[in-house]
């Protein structure tokens, strides 16, 4: 099963074609700090939180990756303060109505 979403990529859209496979790579599920919700965010860099618009960083994968968290070496710039919900946000932002269609393959 192909999933369609189109993004705004500077200025201009894009549109991908996602298997349930390319998802459950580009995509994981975090927990937001701020408003306390399970977010769908980008795997990989920053993201702002559909619902609240924190910063949320892909932290589960990151953990996946290297086995634990540690701040000294955080590749996003954590470092356990609330200054992490305040960080820079460098992926394209997922709507509610597509985070709720992603959280179904995830």
């Amino acid at each position: 099963m192909l999933v369609q979403i189109v993004k705004s990529v500077f200025g201009s859209d894009v549109s991908l074609s996602l298997s349930s496979d390319d998802i459950s790579e580009l995509f994981t599920i975090e927990a937001c700090p701020c408003c306390g919700g399970e977010q769908v965010i980008w795997s990989h860099g920053v993201t702002r939180c559909p619902e609240c618009g924190a910063a949320l960083a892909p932290c589960s994968v990151c953990m996946d990756e290297r086995g634990s968290c540690d701040y000294s070496s955080c590749p996003y710039g954590c470092n356990g303060t609330d200054d992490d919900s305040k960080k820079e946000v460098t992926m394209p932002d997922i709507s509610e109505d597509e985070a709720k269609m992603l959280y179904a393959f995830l």
